[in-house]
């Protein structure tokens, strides 16, 4: 990591619950410059899921058939958020940077008969074209800071970086 370049550094995919402790200790260890400030972000899931044709709310998944389809290296923060709101899914995990295919494909539907298939945003983009199918969807994601002050901080040392 070139880390010495820049003046705004984001951790990002922390717990939410991190402690100023723990962001402490994180910036000890990454031995940034004076002029370098850290900060640290989470994943918030949105309340809808999405796609070409519509968006709709989370909360009407919970008694519908779900075939959660990941091409990421690590999909372990969907999965649990999913099963904190008690989602019932099948899991087809693919590996990361998965190029779908038409044998991939085949195994979606077959799958997923009968049933919302639910993706990352990343990978909806490289399904949409094979499965151009109103059961496909993404669920959004967005960065949250831990306070409104991290945000507007952050955005206002991006926005000067620009400027100058």
């Amino acid at each position: 990591m070139k880390k010495k370049r820049g003046n705004t550094i984001l951790v990002t995919k922390c717990p939410k619950k991190l402690s100023s402790e723990d962001k402490i200790k994180i910036v000890n260890r990454m031995r940034i410059d004076k002029n370098q400030k850290v900060f640290f972000s989470f994943i918030k899931y949105s309340k809808f899921l999405k796609n070409s044709f519509e968006k709709i709310n989370f909360d009407t998944l919970k008694n519908k058939k779900i075939t959660l389809v990941t091409g990421i290296a690590d999909p372990s923060d969907l999965v649990s958020f999913l099963d904190s709101k008690e989602i019932n899914f099948t899991h087809l995990k693919f590996k990361d940077h998965f190029n779908f295919n038409k044998k991939a494909v085949s195994k979606i539907i077959n799958v997923a008969k009968n049933s919302i298939i639910l993706t990352t945003e990343k990978d909806y983009g490289r399904l949409f074209p094979f499965l151009k199918s109103s059961k496909l969807y993404f669920l959004p994601v967005e960065l949250s800071f831990f306070s409104e002050s991290d945000e507007i901080d952050f955005n206002r040392r991006i926005k000067s970086s620009y400027s100058s």
